[in-house]
């Protein structure tokens, strides 16, 4: 794998998936979240890239959300946002590894199958997301912090379901995209010689 095409894709989608971040939230008329790219490039990656890649391009993935999405968290006397590094990049971490053990059982070569391992995958990332932000308030020494505003568990999960259907479906033209410029990543094929 080529990391400055990765470096250069990875660059696209967050500015894509944070500057449009508005426009993307409400297209049905009610707040369904937003669609995943990073989600999206990781799978795609997941399923083409060396096995020695996929982890440390998952885990940057992960610190790349870590870093775009704040948290607004109750002090003793005020709100205030953090960026808490970690839970993404872990969760990323887990999907990467998910998408892996994956890869014999699809086909690597269609959009359906990046929509439909994008979801998969996306379920784990977020569970391990939500399961760490819950942990964070209960005093255990080495999740101890402040509580996270407005924060419950249930309310989460629903709303991450939400963007990971609205993930994979985006992830379908998207993943065709990243399929046909395949080449540009320079990934062996399946005999052991380049993608064309």
């Amino acid at each position: 794998m080529r990391w400055p095409t990765f470096c250069l894709f990875a660059f696209v989608m967050l500015a894509l998936q944070v500057g449009l971040r508005t426009l993307l939230r409400e297209p049905f008329g009610f707040d369904a979240g937003e669609p995943q790219l990073l989600l999206i490039l990781g799978v795609f990656i997941g399923l083409s890239a060396p096995e020695r890649v996929i982890p440390w391009a998952w885990l940057l993935l992960g610190l790349l959300v870590d870093l775009t999405q704040p948290l607004t968290i109750h002090m003793a006397v005020e709100e205030t946002r953090i960026t808490l590094i970690g839970p993404a990049g872990l969760g990323y971490l887990l999907g990467g590894y998910a998408v892996w053990q994956m890869r014999p059982l699809v086909f690597r070569d269609s959009s359906l199958s990046i929509g439909f391992v994008a979801f998969l995958a996306g379920i784990l990332v977020q569970l391990a997301i939500v399961a760490m932000f819950s942990f964070r308030g209960l005093g255990w020494p080495w999740l101890s912090g402040e509580t996270i505003a407005d924060f419950s568990p249930a309310d989460e999960l629903v709303r991450r379901f939400l963007e990971l259907i609205y993930t994979a479906v985006v992830a379908v033209p998207i993943g065709y995209l990243l399929i046909r410029m395949r080449p540009l990543w320079g990934f062996q094929g399946p005999k052991g010689g380049r993608y064309r």
